[in-house]
Order: C-alpha cells, then structure tokens, then sequence
C-alpha cells in the first residue's frame, strides 16, 4: 500500500498516558449494545483481555485491514497506543457535499448524553430533548425508539434520531433542523419527570404520535 494512502494520528496528540484520558462509549449493534474506545476520531474495538491488560483493535481492522492497536492496563490505569498509523479516513470524517448520497448510504452522526431531559408536549406527553431541540417518539420496538423533530408538521423540520436500550449514545439518521434552535440552552427547557426506558415497547400501530 502506498504511503500516500495512510492517515496517521496527529503529532501532539499522546499516544500514551492515563487511561482517563481516552474515552469509553456503547454503541448500538443490532440487538445489543457494545463498548468501544474513541481516540483521535476513531472507534476501537476490544480483542482480548489478558491478566488486567486489555488489546483493542481498530473497528476497521477486517474491512480495511488496518493494523491500529491501543492497549489499556487496568491495574496502572494507563493505556498505550501501540500502533497509530490508520490506512483509512477517522470515523467523524463527513462525506463530500458533491457526492450523491443514495437513501441506504445516507451517513449518520453520533451524539453522547450524560443523561436523558425530558419536557412537556402541549399534551402533556414527554418529549426528549437533545442538543436544545426536542423530539416525540414516533415508533420502536424493546430495543429502540425512533424520534422526530416536534416541528416535523409546523416547519417541515425532517431531523430524525434513534435511541438504543441500554446505551447513552443518539444517533442522528437525518440531522440538520429546518429552524433555530427550540431552546437557547437546557436551563431554559422545563424538565419532565421520564424514565426512557419507558419508551421501548414495540408500537401495534405505527403512527406518529401527535404532542
């Protein structure tokens, strides 16, 4: 492969210290949630776990074959980049706005929350909050729920998320809203007692819930 091909991670970053200083996150997988590492703009995922020292491998590594390694040793609390070198784009990477995005290759982008907000509707029906914008379920099953911008009718506004059961991670499947943002920051949003797990059943009829 040529060198020219080969994206490696940038010089300050370090590529050792505190295991805090790397970042844990679950990501949804089908049916099930699954850790990995995000570094640098790129996710890893775990190998093996040998006697407290954990191997983790590029997401990439059978589709691209890139060789990327950290290691983490729990007992020091300290991690290690062992190979920094990627042969491919990092995974924050958007795709070219002069490419034709079919509808099953349309890209997705992930969003992390500490924790979950919810707000009144005008029918007292909780709305999740995300990013100072809220949004209504519209459908899921016991593993997901699918929300939509509550100016999907009144603007037109088609940004879309879906929530996983068990994880703290969004993902976006048609992000940018059609409007400012709903509220200027979260200590203007009216918080509503809502547990999400309350929200993962599966729908007998598929239909948008009004607010």
């Amino acid at each position: 492969m040529r060198r020219d091909h080969l994206f490696t991670l940038c010089e300050d970053h370090a590529i050792s210290g505190s295991i805090d200083g790397i970042v844990f996150v679950t990501l949804p997988l089908k049916n099930k949630v699954v850790r990995k590492i995000f570094h640098n703009g790129f996710y890893y995922c775990r190998s093996k776990c040998i006697f407290g020292t954990t191997y983790w491998v590029c997401d990439r590594s059978k589709q691209d074959n890139c060789r990327s390694r950290i290691t983490t040793f729990d007992d020091k609390r300290t991690y290690k980049v062992t190979n920094p070198v990627h042969n491919h784009h990092h995974a924050c990477q958007r795709m070219s706005p002069t490419r034709s995005v079919s509808k099953s290759t349309r890209p997705v982008s992930l969003y992390f929350v500490d924790r979950w907000l919810f707000t009144a509707g005008q029918r007292g029906k909780p709305k999740l909050v995300v990013e100072n914008n809220s949004f209504f379920r519209t459908k899921g099953d016991s593993f997901r729920a699918y929300w939509s911008c509550s100016f999907y009718k009144s603007k037109k506004c088609r940004c879309k998320l879906v929530t996983h059961r068990g994880s703290n991670t969004i993902k976006y499947t048609n992000k940018p809203h059609s409007h400012p943002d709903e509220y200027i920051d979260t200590m203007s949003v009216t918080p509503l007692d809502a547990d999400i797990e309350v929200f993962y059943y599966r729908d007998v009829k598929e239909e948008i819930l009004k607010c």
